[in-house]
């Protein structure tokens, strides 16, 4: 199995895995996104781009990690990382 790195605008595949309670429990990269809370400034790119919805914006980035899939689109949109 592989996973895109598309936004899931498009991709049926990403679209139906959106869909499941836990998508990092169906398919993962076994990797997942984490964020340093002192680095991020909450500017919510990597929120609006992740194709799982796995992460909010709080007082800074935080990922649902039942839902990371672990695709690294939101990490290519922080100017942070």
């Amino acid at each position: 199995m592989n996973i895109c790195l598309c936004c899931g605008c498009c991709c049926q595949i990403l679209k139906n895995i959106k869909s499941f309670d836990s998508p990092a429990k169906a398919v993962n990269s076994s990797y997942y996104a984490s964020v340093d809370a002192d680095e991020c400034t909450s500017c919510g790119n990597c929120e609006s781009i992740c194709p799982m919805d796995a992460i909010e914006i709080e007082e800074s980035a935080i990922v649902n990690i039942e839902r990371c899939i672990g695709c690294g689109v939101c990490i290519g949109n922080c100017d942070f990382s």
